[in-house]
């Protein structure tokens, strides 16, 4: 599941950087829009990803100690 979410958080990064490139100096406000929220969700994954990887630490933790 992780590499899952791990995946979708790169996938997410690329089209930001396919977005930002495409951005005109005008009428391009929903871009901007756009880039913002998937930064947004961007943030969230990896926030995940983090929580992810300590609930394993802390699993492999618990099972070395039993």
């Amino acid at each position: 599941m992780q590499n899952d979410k791990l995946t979708h958080m790169l996938a997410l990064v690329d089209e930001i950087a396919i977005i930002k490139s495409r951005i005109e100096p005008q009428d391009c406000g929903h871009m901007h829009t756009t880039v913002n929220m998937l930064q947004s969700r961007v943030e969230e994954l990896r926030g995940e990803i983090e929580n992810d990887t300590k609930n394993i630490h802390a699993l492999r933790y618990l099972n070395y100690l039993h």
